[in-house]
């Protein structure tokens, strides 16, 4: 990092990552990174591998993806290639080294970039006899990854039923440790009726020594009951630090003193950005869709918002697009403030 010079480089190590350098990365940003592009030569075309910086004007991305694609016109590259001002699209993906160039970095934004090693990823599975569930909750938000039926036997048969589980379970071990593995989570939470979820486990557990795994219990194994679940004060303890859970908590804690204490609250660009002028706010949460508006002007006003309000020591958590609160979050116009005095309008 070279804040002076105007550039940060970093490795991309996951999906995280890149769904932080999505919020970060800004028209006219440069970004330079390894790539390959087609070259015609009197022989004809081939794919050249070369590395190249261009001038940011449109970022995509696609939540949970392992790609990031940035588009622009190239403004450095191998001269004898004669590639500057053409259009080129990089695509990021994990384990590729950028460099980001801006003409200023908010504090924010470089904060951002350094929290990012902390974030935690969690993998749910909720079952029972006829359904599973299994998700993975990260910052990004919730990500369903299998849904499907267990196929049990009649209930008229109960020792099939067992019989059934108990192989139906080493089954679930396996595709655990699939997901496992393809995601790179760090914890487990496991939950069901009755005390299949202690039962899994211990399987689990016997595979997988690494792993910190928490069991938990759920009335329904199909995805309906994972809201539910991740609203718990069970999983809120187990990840109590991630800004996963913060979000659900602030914005809960906003409801209430909608209801109870409207003076201690704003919400809508507007009204937040006054209280934050006014050094009132003490906790933010502001959509991902408003950070990424197409619109400069707001684009414009949402960063230096986001910047007075890291200034003033606000506590300022961005709320991705699948987060289940997110709808929540637009409903009140992107941005909803929890204030640290009373402001009467």
């Amino acid at each position: 990092m070279d804040q002076k010079r105007g550039y940060i480089e970093l490795v991309v190590e996951n999906d995280t990552d890149i769904w932080v350098l999505y919020t970060i990365l800004e028209e006219k940003d440069l970004v330079s990174a390894k790539t390959t592009r087609d070259i015609k030569f009197e022989s004809g075309s081939e794919r050249v591998s070369m590395t190249l910086t261009v001038r940011v004007e449109k970022v995509e991305f696609q939540p949970f993806s392992d790609k990031l694609r940035i588009h622009g016109v190239i403004v450095e590259g191998p001269e004898e290639y004669g590639v500057k001002g053409k259009y080129h699209t990089l695509s990021i993906g994990i384990g590729d080294k950028i460099t980001i160039w801006k003409e200023k970095w908010f504090e924010h934004q470089i904060k951002r970039l350094v929290e990012r090693r902390a974030l935690s990823r969690i993998l749910v599975t909720l079952f029972d006899y006829y359904s599973v569930c299994i998700a993975i909750a990260s910052e990004q938000g919730v990500k369903v990854l299998e849904e499907s039926d267990s196929g049990v036997p009649s209930r008229k048969d109960r020792g099939s039923i067992d019989e059934f589980m108990k192989n139906y379970m080493f089954d679930l071990v396996d595709t655990i440790i699939k997901y496992i593995d393809n995601s790179g989570v760090n914890l487990v939470l496991i939950a069901s009726p009755l005390d299949y979820a202690k039962k899994l486990k211990l399987l689990l557990a016997e595979r997988r020594k690494d792993l910190k795994i928490y069991v938990d219990h759920v009335s329904s194994g199909d995805c309906s009951s994972l809201k539910e679940t991740l609203a718990r004060d069970s999983f809120k303890e187990i990840v109590r630090d991630a800004h996963f859970v913060k979000i659900q908590d602030i914005l809960e804690e906003f409801k209430k003193l909608l209801i109870d204490k409207l003076e201690y609250v704003a919400y809508g660009l507007e009204e937040v950005e006054e209280m934050v002028l006014n050094n009132a706010v003490s906790k933010l949460l502001i959509s991902e869709e408003l950070i990424k508006s197409y619109e400069t002007s707001i684009r414009a006003r949402v960063e230096n918002m986001l910047e007075e309000a890291y200034v003033r020591r606000a506590e300022i958590y961005i709320v991705p697009r699948e987060h289940p609160v997110h709808v929540e979050i637009k409903g009140f116009g992107g941005v909803v403030a929890i204030l640290r005095y009373p402001v009467y309008r």
